[in-house]
């Protein structure tokens, strides 16, 4: 740990269910791209998607994402990723709940609304 600490080291995958305050954990990530671009954290969003087929575990990551977080440890429930399709299917009745593959979350800047515009 402390030479990963020294070598300011990023770790490849977080296991959001791991976490004691996953919320906060995302606004942290929010808070240093926003704090990078000189903005507002209130301007940032998060785009998302699976990191890839190959990544089905955290174990799979071997380096973090050059932008955003590599997460792990979800689950759906009622429903499973089928990575042939691409798509959220219904789980077979034995199965109630089913780990999500890796995502990425990349920190976005947020469209601007039409309220905020004034129109």
């Amino acid at each position: 740990l402390q030479t990963w600490a020294s070598k300011g080291g990023r770790t490849p995958c977080f296991n959001l269910g791991h976490f004691m305050n996953p919320q906060g954990f995302l606004n942290v990530v929010l808070q240093a791209s926003a704090r990078s671009l000189s903005v507002s954290p209130e301007m940032m969003c998060f785009e998302h998607h699976i990191a890839g087929r190959e990544l089905q575990t955290a174990v799979d990551v071997s380096e973090a994402p050059m932008e955003g977080v590599y997460i792990a440890g979800l689950w759906l429930q009622g429903g499973r990723w089928d990575a042939q399709s691409g798509q959220i299917l219904e789980c077979p009745s034995v199965c109630t709940a089913a780990a999500l593959p890796v995502l990425h979350f990349i920190p976005t800047m947020r469209e601007p609304s039409p309220a905020a515009d004034g129109e």
